[in-house]
């Protein structure tokens, strides 16, 4: 999902930052001061969704807060820039979906974490198991003289109590 966002985000910022450029330049090529002010608005915007969108892999809740807050600047210029209502709509359904990798990436790392305890248990019973070279001392059958770990009670190959 972070993936999804880092792509999907990239093509949008470069959308809103060429759109906001435009506005910014064109405003002040007619003394638009209003409508200039929106596309530096737009600019402001398009630097907040470029920081967010370099934090989306590593750090996704802090992704998420960022988009947030390009929403609400952005929210600031909707009435003399009408498109920041829509790059405000499209940062928060950026900053749920930046959410929804922290989520995810939550749970991976939950998972690691479970099946690193679970690596370090396994291998301190085979170092309990170990003999003083650092090797499992293997038990040999009486009755077929096949190899069984230590501590079998019974033959694995003829089933013979050891």
């Amino acid at each position: 999902m972070r993936i999804a966002v880092l792509i999907i985000g990239l093509i949008l910022m470069v959308a809103l930052f060429f759109q906001s450029l435009t506005i910014n330049v064109l405003s002040d090529a007619t003394n638009t001061e209003n409508t200039e002010t929106a596309g530096a608005v737009g600019l402001l915007m398009a630097l907040i969704w470029l920081v967010s969108l370099g934090l989306v892999i590593p750090k996704p809740r802090i992704s998420a807060v960022l988009f947030v807050v390009a929403a609400v600047i952005g929210a600031a210029g909707w009435s003399d820039f009408p498109d920041l209502q829509l790059w405000s709509g499209v940062s928060i359904v950026l900053a749920i979906l930046s959410y929804v990798g922290y989520r995810g990436k939550s749970k991976q790392e939950a998972k690691e974490t479970a099946r690193d305890a679970t690596m370090q248990t396994l291998l301190a019973n085979q170092a309990a198991l170990a003999g003083p070279a650092g090797t499992v001392a293997a038990v040999q059958c009486p009755a077929c003289g096949s190899m069984e770990r230590p501590g079998a009670r019974f033959c694995g190959s003829c089933g013979k109590a050891l």
